[in-house]
Order: structure tokens, then C-alpha cells, then sequence
């Protein structure tokens, strides 16, 4: 038995440290981390048995829980960071008007249609407060590869955030290889334009919204921020989403279990030596010399779907032309690290997420 509770022990947490090389391996490589309290009380277990029965697999379980406590190890130093970093651009004012949650349920609206390009419904899920009047907004973009996802996707974040005063607007958008780039663009035009013009139908502030996405989402949110919209954004949230697409084209992460290249010839139809004007075009870094709003960038330090260093560029180079932009990344996270809700690293990305919400929607 005791072979058996070390075993796993080690099975479980080595995805810790070890990145996946496919997509099938890669949830393990994204759980591991976020439940490393979990692991680590599992591995402390099977190492005191270990010692107390002076089995072997007592050597086993020790290195299963140093590799089980290094992202706890870590947690207390990067939290401090991202309070730094946040402080630096935001100050402390904020820190204790983050919205509490209402005792009242929430209201709920799916699959409301906005419209039908070619014969594809779009729609957007609703998710607001119970209470009268318009609400700050939230709009969200899915991810997965601009090749699929649903509005219904991250529900339990929209929930979380409904019920802290915001409607949460969840749109869709058409899918690559079928439908290329920028007809995603165009689509979020669409559900933007459907929704200042049924603001008080939806109950949408439009004075106070902020937009945000996650991986593909982060990438077409950010390029949603740089071109004129019929909703003014106050803020951005750009959750581990692709920046520098040439680059990620020519240096994809090692390993690549999504295979970035593929990814990038679905999306934009071909290489970016056929067409590079269009790499340029879909990719945020190239927009240097614009104004960027107020940007809130989360990266994980292990991704090894979208290279967390062209993130890191684009957040050096808008910061040295006096943008209001937060990097947090967390170091022993791997891509799509908040499908974890209450995993280690949401846990405290999304405390920093509040904060600054709280500051772009009600300063």
C-alpha cells in the first residue's frame, strides 16, 4: 500500500516540474500545479508512514513532496510581486473595493443570437446581477485556438463576477480553418454593435466596461482594444493570449503539444513568409505606436502553448511609452492554469484581477 500512495504521489506531481508533450498529457501538466497543496499532504503522508514503518518507498514520497511543495514555495514571493506590480500603476485605494458578492441569485441568458454571417448563429451568454438598472460590464472572449470554444466557456468566472456587480457578456465568434482571419474581428464587431445598441435591454452600463480573453480570447480582445469600436473600453484583461504571432510561427515552445504552426496556418491561411503583412496585421505587437488602454497582462511561467516571453515584450515596450499595463505571471503555472478555479494560481490571480476591475470600472 505504501508503494502504491508513493507511487502516485510521484505519478502526479513530477507534471509539476515536467512539461506535456501532447495535448492528451497536457491537462495533467496544467492540474498538477494548481492542486500542489493537495499532492503535498499526500506526499507528507506517505513519507511519515514511510518513515514511521522504515519502509523504502519512504524515498519516493521525500522527493514526491519536494516536488509537490515548490510551487507553495513560491506562492508568498510572487504574491508580493504582483502587489508591487499592481501598486505601481494603480496604488493601494483599490485593494478594499473589490465588490462582495450579493446573497441574490443571478440572472442568466443563453445563446441570445446577435447575428447570422453566412448562415452561423452567434451569440452571447448574459450573466448579470439580480438587482435594477445598468451594471459595469465585463465582455468576455473564449479561447481554444480561434478553431473552437463556446460563449458557456470559464461559466464559473462570469458566475463569480455576476455575482459581484457586473454583467458579464460572453460572445462568440466563427471558427478557423474554415473561417480565417480577420473574420473573428469582424464577428466581435457585430456582438459589440448588438450590444450598445440593446444597452438598457441587457442592462449594460456602457460608460464603465472592460473586455477581456483568455489565450485566443486575450489575443482578439487586445486587437478588438486597437481598432474603432461602437463601445468605448476602460480596461483590458489579457489572460495568457498570443502577442507576436510571426515569432510564435518561426520559435514555437519546446515541446508543442498544440502544434503551433498548424495552429497558425488554420487561423491565418498560410505561412508568414507568403503573407506577411497579415502575421503583422494579427499581431497586438505591431501596434506599438498606439495608445493602448489600460492593460492587465497574466501569464503562466510554463506555458507551452503561447511563449510567456513575447507577452513579456509586448509588456516592456508599452511600458516604456508610459502605458498603464501589470504583468503578473506565475511562475509554476502551465497554459489555461484558471480552468482550475480554486487551483493555486487562480486563487491569486484572480485576487489581482478584482483589484484592478474595481479600479478601471469605478475610479
Amino acid at each position: 500500500m505504501l508503494w502504491l500512495i508513493s507511487l502516485l504521489g510521484i505519478l502526479l506531481s513530477i507534471w509539476i516540474i515536467i512539461p506535456a508533450p501532447t495535448m492528451r498529457l497536457l491537462p495533467l501538466g496544467v492540474v498538477a500545479p494548481e492542486i500542489s497543496p493537495i499532492l503535498a499532504l499526500l506526499n507528507a503522508i506517505a513519507l511519515i508512514l514511510g518513515i514511521a514503518q522504515n519502509h523504502p518507498s519512504k524515498w519516493l514520497a521525500l522527493v514526491a513532496l519536494f516536488i509537490s511543495l515548490l510551487p507553495l514555495i513560491q506562492f508568498y514571493p510572487t504574491n508580493q510581486r504582483f502587489k508591487t506590480e499592481i501598486v505601481r500603476v494603480i496604488g493601494t485605494k483599490y485593494f478594499s473595493k473589490i465588490p462582495q458578492p450579493s446573497p441574490l441569485d443571478i440572472h442568466i441568458e443563453r445563446e441570445i443570437e446577435f447575428a447570422n454571417p453566412q448562415g452561423v448563429k452567434l451569440t452571447i451568454n448574459l450573466y448579470r446581477p439580480q438587482s435594477e438598472g445598468n451594471h459595469p460590464t465585463v465582455i468576455m472572449i473564449y479561447g481554444g485556438a480561434w478553431r473552437s470554444g463556446k460563449p458557456s466557456n470559464n461559466e464559473i468566472f462570469s458566475r463569480y463576477l455576476a455575482k459581484r456587480g457586473y454583467a458579464v457578456i460572453a460572445l462568440d465568434y466563427r471558427h478557423a480553418p474554415v473561417n480565417n482571419f480577420p473574420t473573428q474581428l469582424e464577428d466581435i464587431q457585430l456582438a459589440l454593435s448588438y450590444i450598445a445598441n440593446n444597452s438598457d435591454q441587457l442592462k449594460v452600463d456602457l460608460n464603465r466596461v472592460a473586455i477581456m480573453g483568455r489565450s485566443a480570447g486575450g489575443h482578439l480582445a487586445t486587437l478588438t482594444t486597437l481598432q474603432t469600436s461602437p463601445i468605448v473600453f476602460r480596461a483590458l484583461i489579457n489572460y495568457y493570449g498570443p502577442v507576436n504571432l510571426t515569432q510564435a510561427y518561426f520559435h514555437p515552445p519546446i515541446p508543442d503539444p498544440i502544434n503551433t504552426r498548424q495552429v497558425l496556418l488554420d487561423f491565418l491561411g498560410e505561412t508568414p513568409d507568403d503573407i506577411p503583412e497579415l502575421y503583422q496585421q494579427a499581431s497586438p505587437i505591431s501596434y506599438l505606436e498606439r495608445p493602448f488602454i489600460p492593460t492587465l497582462f497574466a501569464y503562466a511561467g510554463r506555458d507551452h502553448l503561447v511563449k510567456t516571453s513575447y507577452g513579456q515584450e509586448l509588456y516592456q515596450e508599452l511600458k516604456k511609452r508610459d502605458n498603464q499595463v501589470i504583468w503578473l505571471e506565475v511562475p509554476w503555472a502551465e497554459h489555461s492554469f484558471d480552468e482550475v478555479f480554486w487551483g493555486l494560481s487562480n486563487r491569486l490571480i484572480l485576487h489581482y484581477t478584482e483589484v484592478f476591475l474595481a479600479w478601471a470600472i469605478y475610479k
